[in-house]
Order: C-alpha cells, then sequence, then structure tokens
C-alpha cells in the first residue's frame, strides 16, 4: 500500500523531530542515472527510485550539484 507523499513524509519527520519538520524534496534526476538503480528491486512502477553504492549513487552525487531541486515544507 502506498500512502500520499506528504503522508510519508510527516512520518518520516516523526522519527526525526529534531530536523525541522517534514517536507517533500523533488529533483529532477536524469533518466540515464534512474537507469543504473536497481530496477529489479524497485521497478519503477512503483514510484520509488533508490539509490544506492554501485547501483547510481555515485553518478548522483556526481551531478546533484547541477540538478533542478525543490523543497516544499508541509504542515505536521
Amino acid at each position: 500500500m502506498f500512502h500520499p507523499p506528504e503522508e510519508c513524509a510527516r512520518r518520516k519527520s516523526a522519527l526525526f523531530p529534531s530536523e525541522g519538520g517534514p517536507a517533500i524534496l523533488r529533483v529532477d534526476v536524469p533518466d540515464d542515472i534512474i537507469q543504473k538503480t536497481d530496477l529489479q528491486f524497485f521497478p519503477l512502477v512503483h514510484g520509488v527510485v533508490q539509490f544506492n553504492e554501485k547501483f547510481g549513487f555515485e553518478e548522483l552525487r556526481k551531478a546533484w550539484p547541477n540538478l533542478t531541486r525543490e523543497v516544499r515544507f508541509i504542515s505536521p
């Protein structure tokens, strides 16, 4: 079962109460980097992209300074 991003952010924020409250981070990651993730473990149809060592993390880290990002803070 998948929950709306706002609910996920609130639940995650509750685990880390000293980190400033719930927020949603939107990042435009190039397709070639996403294709390096473990798509068998997290197929794109699930709406989750997880970057791990040897599965796109280093590529994401290298590209990070040039990626378009948006932080949307939401009410607790």
